[in-house]
């Protein structure tokens, strides 16, 4: 019997000892890579740094898992998936400009310098996707999410944001070649599932889905400046407008689903665009004038023009952009005079003045 319960000891000791072993030699990296989460957890959620207690002094960043790292700080998202030049984690440990970009002061805070291995391997696991352990990538499990997106015009680039964080999740290139121009208007379809974005100086309108911000394809429209861009209710055209002086400045009718210019029709320096929510009729605001055009887009030679006044100003209101009220009774214009920047409201049926609204000097 004694021996049978000191076997039986052995084997229970023995297990312990092996699971102790076993779970010792595979350190809990919180949902980090292995590779990444020994140089995440030993050199930057370390104490008095990028830890929940210290994070308040540490710009608000907390680095002690993954999740942590994607909550982003004080400053915003850290970490952009597939973009390690836009992500600030990198620029900051990164002391080798071949690499890419690097900021000051640099990470770990008075402590030894990332080597170039280590470098280099953080900025490959961002533009791999930032993954998990578990192969995951941040914002890739929801096509459905809430997002809104901003055109920035420098760079070329379309930063796609989380609405209930306010995060940008991903940074969208659209524009390889060089001849798009100046990134400036984004529109969304109706039903939601595609994005457009055309540019001043570009050539092209460009469509991308929602769910997952693939390129779809491209329409050209010839070089110009592209300034607005109206989708039909159905989803189906585009009225993109172009910002210039007779006899350049005009609206492209463009089929969504082919990518064809239907038409070109000539307007003096038009810019903003909006359709009556019946979608018969495209209002388009004239820049540098004090009116607008209401053009039937079953035939746009049958325009006509509306006076944007009772009285006429003494100088042009330059009518910019147009919006209709959600039940469509009324539409607003917005006036970019250099003396008196206002809001005018208008009655859809008659187009009656209604109200101005000065919104103070530029």
């Amino acid at each position: 019997m004694k021996k049978i319960i000191s076997l039986s000891l052995t084997i229970i000791i023995t297990a312990c000892l092996g699971t102790c072993t076993s779970e010792k030699a595979t350190p809990d990296y919180n949902k980090f890579p292995d590779d990444i989460g020994k140089i995440v957890i030993t050199k930057c959620a370390t104490p008095g740094c990028h830890t929940n207690a210290s994070k308040d002094a540490a710009a608000g960043l907390s680095m002690e898992s993954w999740e942590k790292l994607f909550e982003g700080g004080r400053a915003g998202a850290c970490i952009i998936p597939y973009r390690s030049d836009y992500s600030t984690m990198f620029h900051y440990i990164n002391t080798f400009p071949d690499l890419g970009i690097t900021a000051s002061p640099t990470m770990p805070y008075n402590k030894g310098n990332l080597t170039k291995e280590e470098v280099t391997l953080i900025k490959n696991w961002i533009d791999a996707g930032a993954p998990n352990r578990e192969g995951f990538i941040k914002f890739s499990d929801n096509p459905e999410r809430k997002k809104f997106y901003v055109a920035n015009a420098a760079c070329k680039e379309v930063t796609v944001f989380d609405q209930e964080t306010l995060l940008p999740m991903r940074y969208i290139n659209v524009d390889n070649t060089g001849a798009l121009g100046r990134v400036h208007n984004i529109k969304i379809s109706p039903d939601g599932q595609y994005w457009y974005i055309i540019a001043m100086g570009g050539s092209f309108l460009k469509k991308y889905r929602t769910s997952d911000d693939s390129f779809v394809g491209e329409a050209i429209l010839g070089s110009a400046d592209w300034n607005t861009i109206t989708i039909s209710n159905d989803g189906q055209k585009a009225y993109v407008v172009n910002f210039s002086p007779v006899p350049k400045g005009d609206v492209a009718e463009v089929d969504l689903n082919t990518f064809v210019v239907i038409h070109h029709f000539g307007f003096n320096n038009p810019h903003g665009s909006c359709l009556k929510p019946a979608g018969d009729t495209l209002y388009i605001t004239g820049q540098s004038s004090s009116t607008l055009w209401k053009i039937p887009v079953s035939d746009f030679t049958a325009y006509s023009v509306i006076n944007l006044y009772t009285t006429p100003p003494p100088s042009a209101l330059n009518s910019h952009e147009v919006l209709f009220s959600p039940d469509g009774k009324k539409y607003f214009v917005t006036c970019q005079s250099t003396t008196n920047p206002e809001v005018r409201v208008f009655k859809t049926g008659t187009d009656q003045l209604l109200a101005t609204i000065p919104v103070g000097a530029q």
